[in-house]
């Protein structure tokens, strides 16, 4: 499995072909192969190699998928002889009870139907696809706000999508949307908003929220919502303990599914340590490197037992990061390899144990990318290390691009552009959504971006949406 979007996958298509050209690779020693069966190009990779990583520990020569596309998916169990020598695949709908019963070697990967979502790509035109990659506030598709107003925090909230909002939402079709604490006042009235422009869009809707815990929160201790207030997770992370750092993840994304919401902006898998402690405050697990890359996995496992996709952010770490008062980044002196051993730890454990995306932050760090840009506008950081190094294959969000650290330096349709030049797949919070849209459009219109180039991350976005059932 090479990058996506060069997939250069040996296909085995048909019932049993898995078992009668598997069979010869896993009875040579020397072989280590991950037979895929179906036309899957998206299936997770860090599913795959913390999949191939645990069976060569065990002493198994090699690990067979078994990924059929009918309804449920189809799973296999490599059966050992006595000694732990491979014995035989036997595919799921052919196995005995007993043999069902074994969970050593069960392939519990998701699957999602990749032909359903080539026709949804096909579907949609080239205006629609850019439209994807965005994820507004509502207060953004407004036309009676300006964009400085739009993108204002303490600005009034957009809570009921009129008239005008929902012909602005078909004019740019945006992918999600983000909500604030400024545009929840009940659970009815949220259902009500998320309802409306719902059934304004050609595209479902992925609607997300920045839900961390502790104060930084939009739902939890707001008057008319229910929602627990938990602890801050330094406080969690103090505790050392995963399960209660899993129990974070369950109950934030319990209370979020049951608000309608399909993604938590959370959460923060920085390394609370060094200077960047003051710009992470409460936000992140107190510990070592180890101890917060733990905590982190546990959270995401919480996340996805309640239904919620997550974002690990502040990709590539606030970790030693210092504020500069003229350019308005947060800047680290640390080399790649420095961080490959403290502040990438946790990051690195949550895309392992799934995490749906990877938010990344207006960072600088000029002693481990040579092109000056902050991390969210930076191929070298986003394709070459986040996607290349790090084989991270899922959704790539940038931070907010309406932070002053963008806006101060670049226009909202050259920072879209950058952002999504560099490998970005969501571009979040435009500072001008009609400036950041019309930049992709032209530039794909215009051929600086390649179709190839959008429907990837196009993809992305629709997988996204179908495992969290929104297709």
């Amino acid at each position: 499995f090479p990058d996506y979007p060069s997939v250069e996958q040996k296909v085995l298509n048909g019932t049993g072909g898995a078992v009668r050209y598997a069979a010869p690779l896993l009875t040579d020693p020397d072989s280590h192969v991950l037979i895929c069966c179906g036309d899957t190009p998206l299936m997770r990779r860090e599913t795959f190699e913390s999949l191939i990583r645990t069976h060569l520990e065990s002493g198994c020569a090699c690990t067979m998928l078994s990924a059929h596309l009918e309804e449920g998916g189809n799973y296999g169990r490599i059966l050992r002889n006595p000694d732990g020598t491979f014995a035989a695949i036997v595919e799921a709908k052919d196995c005995t009870p007993e043999q069902a019963a074994i969970t050593e070697v069960n392939v519990a990967t998701y699957v999602f139907r990749v032909g359903d979502l080539l026709a949804w790509l096909d579907k949609l035109t080239t205006e629609q696809k850019v439209g994807q990659l965005f994820f507004v506030r509502p207060e953004a598709l407004d036309p009676n706000r300006t964009p400085e107003e739009a993108e204002d925090p303490a600005g009034p909230g957009v809570t009921q999508a009129d008239p005008a909002l929902q012909n602005t939402l078909q004019q740019y079709p945006v992918g999600g949307f983000v909500l604030f604490g400024k545009n929840l006042e009940s659970p009815d009235q949220l259902s009500q908003l998320m309802d409306t422009l719902s059934r304004n869009a050609a595209v479902p809707l992925l609607f997300s929220v920045e839900e961390e815990g502790g104060t930084a929160t939009q739902v939890a201790g707001r008057p008319g919502f229910s929602a627990p207030t938990l602890e801050s997770l330094a406080d969690i992370g103090a505790t050392g303990d995963p399960a209660q750092a899993k129990a974070a993840g369950l109950t934030l994304g319990g209370y979020l599914k049951d608000l309608g919401f399909q993604l938590d902006l959370a959460p923060v898998a920085d390394v609370h340590t060094g200077d960047g402690t003051a710009l992470l405050g409460e936000r992140a697990f107190l510990g070592s490197p180890e101890q917060a890359a733990m905590m982190i996995s546990a959270t995401v496992e919480g996340f996805h037992q309640a239904g919620m996709a997550c974002t690990l952010k502040h990709f590539p770490g606030y970790g030693d990061a210092v504020q500069d008062p003229l350019s308005g980044y947060a800047t680290t002196d640390k080399t790649w390899e420095e961080m490959r051993t403290c502040e990438l730890y946790p990051f690195q454990a949550g895309m392992a144990s799934g995490a749906d995306a990877v938010m990344v932050a207006h960072i600088t760090t000029p002693n481990a990318t040579e092109d000056g840009l902050p991390a969210s506008l930076s191929y070298e950081m986003i394709t070459q290390k986040l996607r290349g190094e790090l084989r991270f294959q899922r959704v790539v969000i940038t931070d907010s691009l309406s932070d002053p650290a963008i806006t101060q330096r670049y226009e909202p349709g050259q920072a879209a552009l950058l952002a999504f030049q560099a490998g970005a797949d969501v571009l979040l919070l435009p500072q001008d959504l009609e400036a950041a849209y019309g930049a992709i459009l032209t530039a794909v219109q215009e051929g600086a971006i390649s179709q190839e180039r959008l429907d990837a991350s196009v993809l992305r976005i629709l997988h996204l949406k179908e495992v969290y059932g929104l297709l």
